[in-house]
């Protein structure tokens, strides 16, 4: 699962600030998420800690499935999430939330191989 709040709380992506987990250190196209085994270069970005002692067992191997299976890109003022994994995905995002008119904490299930706007730039763009 991942988390895309509203514009300060959960993920920094090139120029757009959406929080404090992930955090790209050039604005690039496309960036990886990873579970810390195949930290290769600046594009790729770790979902955190791989060992915590507060993680369960069942997280930290769901934490290395997802492993290179999504992927986050910037176009202009837009965030797209691209899947790839073979297991479901679940993604909470204030954009989703706002375009469909539901309740808070709701979760959007995407399927492999699916392509999911998770944010959009609202000082840029109006939705």
């Amino acid at each position: 699962m991942i988390k895309l709040k509203n514009a300060n709380k959960f993920i920094i992506f090139g120029s757009f600030r959406i929080g404090r987990i992930l955090k790209a250190r050039e604005k690039s196209s496309f960036l990886t998420i990873d579970c810390c085994w195949f930290r290769t270069c600046h594009k790729t970005v770790c979902l955190g800690a791989i060992r915590n002692r507060f993680r369960s067992p069942k997280s930290y191997f769901v934490r290395c499935k997802i492993a290179r299976e999504i992927k986050l890109e910037l176009t202009s003022d837009e965030i797209w999430l691209h899947i790839y994994s073979k297991r479901p995905v679940y993604v909470q995002t204030y954009y989703l939330l706002k375009k469909t008119n539901q309740v808070q904490f709701k979760f959007f299930r995407s399927d492999q191989c699916t392509i999911v706007k998770v944010f959009v730039n609202t000082k840029l763009t109006a939705f």
